[in-house]
């Protein structure tokens, strides 16, 4: 496996997304919306997820000599995917919602599913791990598509839109890598 070449891809200069996200201005969105929102938040495929699980990968590939750069690329995305979660928190405390990292059992506000640790894929295997954070990023963009269908608030969609372009940027990074490592 080509671990060097994975090494000098730069997340920074070649998948970053350097746009600033839209100002939240809405205050209300139907339940049926927030309910979608708690999922992409706190779900098992969430933002907290991705932040847990990126975060981890950074631990691990930072103790492999030659990863240097990749770990640090992995801390960039959990920081990117921190920022996607602190603004879903954000839009629900402006719409009135607790934004507890969970998400709503049976259409119930009052009845919650906890985020649980055992959502990360904890895999130490690199081609895994990849393929893995992939699965998850697509997943999120489904999430999300499905979220823009689903109002016809349109700072909601712009804001959504703009962590979808981050999403996209993740992907190509991971696909990048594998490219390469799998050589």
């Amino acid at each position: 496996m080509n671990f060097e070449q994975a090494n000098l891809i730069d997340f920074n200069k070649n998948f970053k997304v350097n746009k600033p996200y839209p100002e939240i201005t809405l205050t209300s969105l139907p339940f049926e919306v927030i309910s979608k929102i708690k999922r992409l938040y706190a779900d098992r495929r969430s933002e907290m997820t991705s932040v847990m699980q990126y975060i981890y990968q950074h631990f691990i590939l930072g103790s492999a000599e030659g990863l240097e750069n990749v770990s640090h690329t992995m801390e960039e995305i959990s920081v990117a995917e921190m920022e996607h979660y602190e603004i879903l928190a954000k839009i629900m405390v402006k719409c009135g919602v607790d934004p507890k990292n969970c998400v709503f059992i049976d259409n119930n506000i009052d009845i919650c599913d906890y985020w649980k640790a055992n959502y990360v894929n904890y895999t130490r295997d690199f081609i895994d791990m990849f393929e893995k954070n992939i699965a998850l990023e697509q997943s999120g963009i489904n999430g999300y598509l499905d979220l823009i269908n689903s109002t016809d608030n349109e700072n909601l969609k712009d804001i959504i839109e703009r962590i979808i372009e981050d999403e996209k940027a993740h992907i190509a990074y991971f696909k990048a890598v594998l490219e390469v490592v799998k050589k």
